[in-house]
């Protein structure tokens, strides 16, 4: 190797990465490699953009469709091409409907979807609910117009709210619940209304929309004027109050008796309570006769009391029961809240002036035909019971009812009639032909007998109370014949 050769490779020995040399021994220059580098470079990044061209293509063609699982408002869109899922949501949107109710469940409105929510752009709507956003882009001022058009329609008239208000049933007084009214918050719906339709609800059935407080008037509680006279006629309700009748028969003032015996306007706030002595004896009316411890309707009284009491017609015969005297005790332990009241009776007895005369109740003999039973009451103590048979339903020889007299006592006789010739060991007439007596010719009392083989209209008894009966009785004394 020359000189020059050397030098060559020993200059390239030094710089074996970049040195390239001629054969003089002078360095080559490196435009030429510049220029390779440039058009290298300019074919990678056509190569790139070739590439990137082809994917985004193949990426358009995939993104045109939703990604599988993607599911907006309840609906499973996976899959689907985008228009093809923006118009089902707009198809679901139209058969939507919404009902706005208050907090007690009470319907205010009910409207389509549509009118909500008016003109959407489904699309991009569904590009929005996909990335986790709402389905709708909700108007405000849309939502409160169709609110305001549902809540107050043409010739809409408000009713005014009611408070609270006291009354009474049978038991107590109770405070009515105040009403609203039907004058309506329509901020306060429309708020409710708008931030439902920012959720992503599923369509389906009806959507409901609660809101708490619908009304912007709504009637008060009860008051204090109210409640000051809720306890003022408590005082008088609350008595404990017995009065004691005749046989030891006693009564307590109920809730609903005392309530009736006070002035009419008693619930009205401001309204003074007191008792009004009219409406006191009224309702004594009422439970006197119900219980039959005076005049009219009253008991027979003064007889052992072993069976039902016997009620009169009015004016019949009883005990007078001194009302003046009770309902003026009555008033008086009114307005103490409380007392024990006894009362006092005229004993004093009378009869229908067809009668003329009085007797002895505490001897008397008393006959019910629907039990078909007679009672002895001798001395004021009950000395016979037994069945009997009385006059005939079925031919009419019923025997009549009413308050009567034995007029005759005869034994061992014959009583005979158009078709009857019986002889009997006791007879005590005391209805014209109609009187008690034994009856051998028969087996069986009491029960339905009367109704078809009953007797001509005598009470036909056994042998063996008749007897006692016969002994024990006299001219004159009273006989009851009762239902």
């Amino acid at each position: 190797m020359d000189k020059t050769g050397k030098r060559i490779e020993e200059l390239r020995s030094k710089d074996p990465k970049n040195a390239d040399f001629h054969v003089d021994g002078t360095k080559k220059s490196s435009q030429g490699k510049t220029r390779s580098n440039a058009l290298l470079w300019i074919l990678l990044v056509l190569c790139i953009a070739a590439l990137i061209g082809v994917v985004s293509y193949g990426y358009n063609i995939i993104s045109s469709r939703v990604r599988k699982g993607t599911v907006v408002a309840g609906v499973d869109l996976g899959g689907m091409e985008y228009d093809e899922a923006a118009n089902m949501l707009r198809g679901l949107t139209e058969a939507q409907t919404l009902s706005v109710s208050d907090e007690d469940g009470n319907t205010l409105f009910t409207l389509p979807l549509t009118t909500l929510v008016g003109q959407q752009d489904y699309a991009a709507n569904l590009q929005t609910a996909v990335s986790g956003g709402s389905l709708f882009a909700v108007s405000e001022e849309a939502v409160a117009a169709a609110v305001n058009a549902a809540l107050f329609p043409v010739g809409y008239i408000a009713d005014e709210p009611l408070d609270a208000v006291l009354c009474a049933d049978e038991n107590a007084l109770y405070f009515t619940e105040p009403t609203h009214g039907n004058l309506y918050d329509a901020a306060a719906c429309t708020e409710a209304v708008c931030g439902f339709l920012g959720q992503n609800n599923s369509f389906g059935s009806i959507w409901q929309v609660t809101v708490p407080h619908a009304y912007e008037r709504i009637g008060s509680e009860a008051d204090e004027a109210a409640l000051a006279q809720k306890a003022a006629v408590e005082a008088y309700t609350g008595s404990q109050i017995s009065i004691r009748f005749v046989d030891n028969i006693e009564y307590t003032l109920s809730f609903a008796d005392i309530f009736a015996m006070l002035n009419e306007d008693c619930l009205t706030p401001g309204a003074e309570v007191r008792v009004e002595p009219t409406r006191v004896t009224a309702r004594m009316d009422s439970i006197c006769d119900e219980l039959g411890v005076d005049g009219t309707m009253a008991k027979y009284g003064r007889c052992a009391a072993t069976r039902e009491f016997l009620y009169l017609k009015p004016n019949d015969t009883g005990y007078k029961l001194d009302r003046a005297t009770l309902d003026a005790q009555l008033c008086a332990a009114l307005e103490q809240h409380q007392g024990q009241l006894s009362t006092s009776y005229d004993y004093t007895w009378w009869l229908q002036s067809a009668y003329g005369w009085h007797g002895d109740v505490n001897n008397c003999l008393e006959v019910s035909l629907d039990n078909q039973y007679i009672w002895f009451y001798h001395d004021g103590q009950l000395l016979v019971e037994a069945p009997v048979v009385t006059g005939d339903v079925l031919t009419n020889n019923i025997t009549r009812l009413g308050i009567f007299q034995i007029y005759g006592m005869v034994t061992d006789t014959v009583l005979t009639g158009p078709t009857w010739n019986d002889h009997v060991d006791y007879w005590m007439p005391f209805d014209g032909g109609i009187g008690i007596h034994d009856s051998d010719w028969r087996d069986e009392y009491g029960g339905d007998i009367y109704k078809e083989t009953g007797s001509h209209g005598c009470v036909n008894t056994p042998i063996d109370a008749m007897k006692i009966i016969y002994d024990n009785s006299f001219m004159g004394m009273l006989v009851i014949v009762r239902n």
